[in-house]
Formats: structure tokens, sequence, C-alpha cells
């Protein structure tokens, strides 16, 4: 027998999408420029310092602005993903836009 949340949902999507409750996001059509992220970062660090959680918070925010990743991917990120030496980290379960994993 089908979830009765998920059968309503079924029900109600094509109603919600005629009063344009719900769509698709617009795809971007364009990168930060290079001053946007400096001004971004900058706006972090004044932030950390203001901050009583000073230690990480600015870092947190400039890898998740420079990743470009989803908060949800970042916060699955596992210690034994990431390769000091290489620089780099696997990301888990990416959500797929075109619905290729």
């Amino acid at each position: 027998m089908p979830d009765a949340g998920l059968l309503a949902y079924k029900k109600a999507k094509p109603q919600l999408v005629k009063q344009q409750l719900i769509a698709k996001a617009p795809s971007r059509d364009r990168r930060p420029t290079q001053d946007e992220l400096d001004r971004l970062l900058a706006y972090f660090d004044e932030q950390a310092i203001e901050s009583a959680h000073q230690d990480s918070d600015a870092r947190d925010r400039g890898f998740l602005l420079l990743s470009a990743r989803r908060i949800s991917e970042t916060c699955r990120i596992r210690w034994d993903d990431i390769d000091v030496e290489k620089r780099t980290c696997l990301v888990r379960d990416l959500k797929s836009p075109s619905g290729k994993a």
C-alpha cells in the first residue's frame, strides 16, 4: 500500500504547479566574479571575529562557497573521505539535477 503522504503529494502536485507555488529552480547563467568571492570571504572573516565560534565559522563558509557543494553534501563528508596530501575529498550521494548518477 502506498504511503498516504506520497499519494497526497502526487494528487496535489499538478495544482501546486498550476498555481505556481512549486517550480523548478531557474538555471544559473553566470558564475560569481572574483571580486564578489573576495567580498563574501572578507564578510565571513569579519563575522568570525565577532562570533563566539570564530575558530571554524569562516573556514566552513569559505569551504562551502569555494567548493560549490550543497550543505547536505558537505555535511556527509567523513574524515576518511579527505586526502590531505592530494588536497581532495570524496563527496558522497551528490544530487544530480539531470537525473544522472
